[in-house]
C-alpha cells in the first residue's frame, strides 16, 4: 500500500539497478510517465521490447566472438592499420 501511495500521491518511482541497460530504464521510465499520452501503449511496449532482446543478443554474440577470437562470422571486413 506504501508503495501505491508513493507512486500516486508523491510521484515517487521504486530504484531501478545500476546494470539495467540505458533502452531498458528509458523504456521502464516512459511506462511510469505521469501523462498518459507519453506512455507507450502495449503494442509499442512489445515492438521496443523485441527490439531490445536483439540488440542484447547481437552484442552478446559479437561479445563472445570477440573473446573467442574468432571474427569470421561477423563480416566486420578488415580494419586499416594506424
Amino acid at each position: 500500500m506504501q508503495v501505491a501511495f508513493a507512486v500516486t500521491n508523491r510521484h515517487e518511482r521504486p530504484e531501478m539497478a545500476e546494470d539495467i541497460p540505458k533502452k531498458l530504464r528509458k523504456l521502464i521510465q516512459l511506462c511510469w510517465d505521469s501523462d498518459p499520452h507519453v506512455r507507450p501503449t502495449a503494442k509499442e511496449v512489445v515492438i521496443m521490447l523485441d527490439k531490445l532482446i536483439e540488440d542484447l543478443a547481437g552484442a552478446r554474440l559479437l561479445e563472445a566472438a570477440v573473446e573467442d577470437g574468432d571474427d569470421t562470422d561477423l563480416n566486420l571486413g578488415a580494419v586499416p592499420s594506424s
